[in-house]
C-alpha cells in the first residue's frame, strides 16, 4: 500500500495558516492502521442586527 500521488506535503500547514488566520484552530489525532481525524474549530460570525 502506499500513497497514488505524491505531493509536496504543504496542505496542512496551508489549512492550518488558513483557520489561524480567522481565530480558529485545527487538530489531528491519529490511530495507527484506522487513520486520522481531523477537526476544525472556528469563532461564531457576529451578525448585524
Amino acid at each position: 500500500e502506499g500513497r497514488a500521488q505524491k505531493g509536496y506535503g504543504i496542505g496542512l500547514t496551508y489549512a492550518r495558516y488558513v483557520v489561524r488566520a480567522h481565530g480558529g484552530d485545527i487538530r489531528v489525532e491519529s490511530r495507527e492502521g484506522t487513520g486520522s481525524t481531523f477537526s476544525i474549530r472556528l469563532p461564531r460570525r457576529q451578525t448585524k442586527r
